[in-house]
């Protein structure tokens, strides 16, 4: 199943939009993968899996991103919200 969900304030709610067929499945799982990626890498301050979430995300590799390039733009990233992020980031 697709879930949807309108967002409020104090709620998240759910909206069923039916079954996924096999063929949207194949192009929404790589993302849902980076996003789980990004959220332990979120908790824990992981850069490694931050790495491996923009390595395998499918803008980055059409466009032959080196490992060395993606390192740098996490690198500026973190910089650029270091205001807002844990400590352990850093």
């Amino acid at each position: 199943m697709e879930t949807n969900a309108l967002f409020e304030r104090d709620a998240i709610r759910p909206i069923q939009a039916g079954a996924l067929p096999e063929a949207v499945r194949a192009l929404v799982m790589p993302h849902v993968e980076n996003h789980e990626r990004i959220l332990k890498a979120a908790l824990t301050g992981d850069r490694a899996l931050v790495l491996e979430a923009f390595m395998a995300d499918p803008l980055v590799k059409g466009k032959g991103c080196t490992k060395e390039q993606v390192k740098a733009l996490i690198d500026g990233m973190l910089e650029g919200t270091r205001a807002y992020l844990p400590k352990m980031w850093f």
